[in-house]
């Protein structure tokens, strides 16, 4: 299946503890996810080891970005570079 026609879940700080574990049980469930992480707490390592322990074989499905989250161009331009995906975004809060 095309990777654009599944659902896509925007993980922020995907590359910490938590997030990585989250990350991995997203990939798990079929969903794919695009991490956000500007590494103040974490590592780009850690992406590595989430497409090694989620046994990820089509890399399309897992995307990451160096952006603070604080930063509202960054995230502009990561939806704009990734509209595709971003098609039936569903904002909570």
């Amino acid at each position: 299946m095309n990777p654009q026609l599944k659902k896509t879940v925007l993980a922020t700080g995907g590359c910490g503890y938590i997030g990585s574990h989250t990350v991995v049980e997203l990939l798990n469930s079929g969903f794919n996810v695009i991490i956000i992480d500007n590494l103040v707490n974490s590592s780009i390592h850690v992406f590595t080891k989430i497409i090694e322990i989620a046994k990820i074989t089509d890399k399309s499905r897992l995307k990451y970005s160096n952006i603070d989250i604080r930063n509202r161009l960054q995230l502009d331009n990561l939806f704009k570079n990734n509209s595709s995906w971003f098609r039936e975004t569903k904002i909570f809060g």
